[in-house]
């Protein structure tokens, strides 16, 4: 074997002991369904954005190979209209999501493909406008 493809082969074997859903086919086929949704509620000033993602090929570390499955965003925003003093706007935030990346159209397929374990996040907090 010549050096670069026995350094390849040993790295993807070293690869397949950790992680082998992440190894991929020259070939594959991803199939990969995204859809979010957006909506607002007036009489409470509520809104809420989703996203959910179902992919073919998502990283699992149990799995011996890519599966199906799937990642979501959810924040919800509520105004908080008695605290309005002084032109200021102020919100509540709750976010929950298992998305690794923020932005899913500036990156690569892959970049929420490879990521094993995608961390469960929960955030929350206040917001104020001036």
């Amino acid at each position: 074997m010549p050096g670069s493809t026995r350094r390849s082969f040993v790295k993807r074997g070293a690869l397949a002991l950790v992680a082998m859903s992440i190894l991929r086919d020259r070939g594959e086929r991803i199939h990969d369904l995204t859809t979010s949704i957006e909506g607002r509620l007036p009489v409470t000033e509520t809104r809420v954005f989703a996203v959910y993602k179902i992919n073919s090929h998502l990283a699992d570390a149990d799995a011996g190979a890519p599966g199906l499955g799937s990642r979501f965003d959810v924040q919800v925003n509520q105004s908080l209209p008695f605290l309005n003093f002084s032109g200021a706007q102020w919100e509540m935030l709750v976010a929950v999501r298992s998305l690794f990346r923020d932005d899913l159209l500036d990156g690569s397929v892959y970049d929420e493909l490879l990521v094993m374990r995608s961390p469960k996040r929960v955030v929350g907090g206040v917001t104020v406008r001036f």
